[in-house]
């Protein structure tokens, strides 16, 4: 359990929770055994055995919510992306080169931008429009529309 806490290691994001894993299951156990009888002094290997399980089950849903509640960074992007363009951007198109010279400056690289937009395609927050539209004046070669929501 203890290297399984590790950064980069499957429960470091539940470390919390993984820390006391043990003692849970003995917790549990403890638990478990009083349930049975309000009389027995000893924990049996049986019982400890349950304790641990019902622990790893718990430590597995915790692992799971907290993986269920993180946020990919593509998606993270994706989103700051979409609130500049509803807070900040005060035209209806936009082109690819305005987002990569006025748009937020972690998305100000071409191969950066490429999954964040896609994002936003497929989620209907942008429409990507034809190739040769004019926007402001000039044909763009890559240029969308802003749904509103």
């Amino acid at each position: 359990m203890e290297t399984a806490q590790a950064p980069g290691e499957a429960m470091a994001h539940v470390r919390a929770y993984a820390s006391k894993a043990c003692e849970q299951a003995a917790r549990i156990a403890g638990v478990l055994t009083l349930w049975e009888s309000l009389e027995t002094v000893q924990v049996t290997a049986q019982t400890m055995e349950l304790g641990i399980s019902l622990a790893r089950f718990y430590l597995g849903e915790a692992r799971r919510l907290a993986e269920a509640g993180q946020v990919s960074e593509e998606t993270a992007k994706a989103e700051r992306l979409r609130k500049w363009l509803g807070e900040s951007w005060p035209h209806e198109e936009i082109t690819l080169r305005e987002i990569l010279q006025l748009g937020p400056n972690l998305l100000r690289d071409a191969k950066a931008l490429r999954g964040p937009l896609s994002m936003l395609v497929k989620t209907g927050h942008l429409h990507q429009l034809e190739a040769g539209t004019v926007i402001r004046g000039s044909a763009r070669r890559e240029a969308y529309r802003i749904v509103g929501e």
